[in-house]
C-alpha cells in the first residue's frame, strides 16, 4: 500500500493538486473575521491611546486594563471560532499592509503626543485613538481580503522541485498544504478539514513531527488541553518543493 502511497503519474499530481486548493478555499471561508472583530481592535486602539490623557492613574489603570482585555478577548475569541491564527506579518502581499499600518501608527501617535504633552492640548491623545482605531479597523477588513484573496488563488513558489515521500501521503499533503497559510492551526480544525478521526490524524502528525515538518503545542485552557499544530520551517520548505514536484509532473 505504501508503494502505491509514494508513486504519482500525472493524473494523480494534478488530483493532488486540485484537493489542495479545494483546501485553501475551505480555509479562506473559514477564516474570514466577523463584522465585530475589526470594530474591536479599534476599539482597543483608542482605549489604550485614550488612557494617557488621563491624568488619574486609577483612571489610567482602568482604561489600559480595558482595551489589554478587550484585546486578549478579541484573539481569543477568534481563536475559539476560527481555530487558526495567522500572524499580521506573514510573508506575501499582507506584509506591505501591515508596514503602511505601522508608519501611519508611528505618524499619528508622534502627532498627538507632541499635541499633548508639547502643547498642552488636552485629549489630543483621544483624537489620535479614534484616528488610529479608525483606520486599524478598516485595515483589519482589508488585510483579511488580502488575505482570502491569496488563499484563493494559485500558490506559486520559486523552489527546486523535489518529491518528499514522508509529506506525499493524501492525509499528510493535506495537512501541510492548511499550515503552510497559517501560523497555527487547532488539531480538531485540522481534523475537521482533513476529514478524518482523531487517531488518524494523530498518526499522520506523529510522522510529520518525527520528520521535523510539523511542531505540536499544548496548552491548557479554562481546565481543557487544546492541542495546536504549525509547520517548521523545515516542513514549509519540503512542502513547497514537493508542491513544485507535482506542479513539474502535470507541466503546470
Amino acid at each position: 500500500m505504501e508503494s502505491e502511497e509514494l508513486s504519482t503519474d500525472r493524473a494523480a499530481a494534478a488530483a493532488q493538486l486540485a484537493a489542495l486548493q479545494a483546501d485553501r478555499e475551505r480555509l479562506a471561508r473559514r477564516v474570514v473575521t466577523p463584522w465585530w472583530y475589526d470594530a474591536c481592535l479599534g476599539l482597543t486602539v483608542l482605549l489604550l491611546l485614550s488612557s494617557i490623557s488621563f491624568r488619574d492613574s486609577v483612571w489610567q489603570f482602568v482604561v489600559g486594563g480595558a482595551g489589554l482585555l478587550l484585546l486578549w478577548g478579541v484573539a481569543t475569541a477568534y481563536r475559539r471560532i476560527t481555530g487558526v491564527w495567522v500572524n499580521g506579518l506573514r510573508r506575501g502581499r499582507t506584509r506591505r499592509l501591515m508596514w503602511i499600518w505601522l508608519a501611519l501608527y508611528t505618524v499619528v501617535l508622534a502627532l498627538a503626543a507632541g499635541a499633548e504633552f508639547v502643547l498642552g492640548l488636552r485629549g489630543a491623545m483621544v483624537v489620535g485613538g479614534a484616528v488610529l482605531g479608525v483606520a486599524l479597523a478598516l485595515i483589519s477588513r482589508w488585510w483579511m481580503r488580502i488575505y482570502v484573496a491569496e488563499l484563493r488563488g494559485e500558490a506559486v513558489t520559486a523552489v527546486v522541485p523535489r518529491f518528499d515521500a514522508v509529506i506525499h501521503p493524501p492525509p499528510r499533503l493535506q495537512i501541510c498544504g492548511l499550515l503552510a497559510v497559517v501560523d497555527t492551526m487547532e488539531f480538531a480544525a485540522v481534523r475537521d478539514e482533513v476529514g478524518v478521526s482523531d487517531s488518524v490524524l494523530s498518526k499522520h502528525v506523529k510522522q510529520l513531527e518525527e520528520a521535523g515538518y510539523v511542531k505540536v503545542r499544548k496548552a491548557t485552557i479554562a481546565s481543557r488541553v487544546r492541542t495546536s499544530l504549525s509547520l517548521t520551517a523545515a516542513g514549509r520548505a519540503a512542502f513547497d518543493a514537493h508542491v513544485a514536484e507535482l506542479r513539474r509532473i502535470t507541466g503546470g
